[in-house]
């Protein structure tokens, strides 16, 4: 676990219980890490081949126990493990979106709105996507 986000074990069954869930979210940030790492290295020996690195930032987290547990009772099936890609563009708007889907109240009318505007603007995230690969592959073409 990063020493900086050690979750709260909740202490549900026998301590040898709380102890195999600790050895299984520690094998979950394990493996985060090595995705990571391999991402990190494809970035930097592309960058050595081609002059350019094709990806801005990686981020990972791994979900809070509580999100985890309230996730499985609302599903009542395993969690998955979900792995996003996003361009810059992408990113921008899944954000905006998260925050008015989770993070706002809205109005039935509001909520539509909304739904209509995003859905423009997932259209125009994907043409600017669309756009920029083709620029990209007319500069670097070899």
């Amino acid at each position: 676990m990063r020493p900086d986000a050690a979750p709260v074990i909740p202490l549900v069954g026998s301590p040898d219980e709380a102890g195999a869930f600790r050895r299984l979210m520690t094998y979950h940030e394990c493996a985060i890490m090595e995705v990571e790492t391999k991402l990190k290295v494809f970035d930097a020996e592309f960058g050595l081949q081609h002059d350019r690195n094709p990806i801005e930032s990686i981020r990972s987290r791994l979900k809070s126990v509580e999100s985890m547990v309230e996730k499985l009772e609302r599903e009542k099936r395993p969690v998955r493990v979900e792995v996003q890609m996003r361009s810059i563009a992408m990113n921008f708007w899944a954000s905006l979106d998260h925050q008015l889907q989770y993070k706002k109240a809205l109005t039935a009318k509001e909520e539509a709105a909304v739904a209509d505007e995003l859905r423009a603007l997932s259209d125009a995230a994907a043409e600017l996507d669309a756009r920029m690969q083709r620029l990209c592959q007319y500069l670097f073409e070899e």
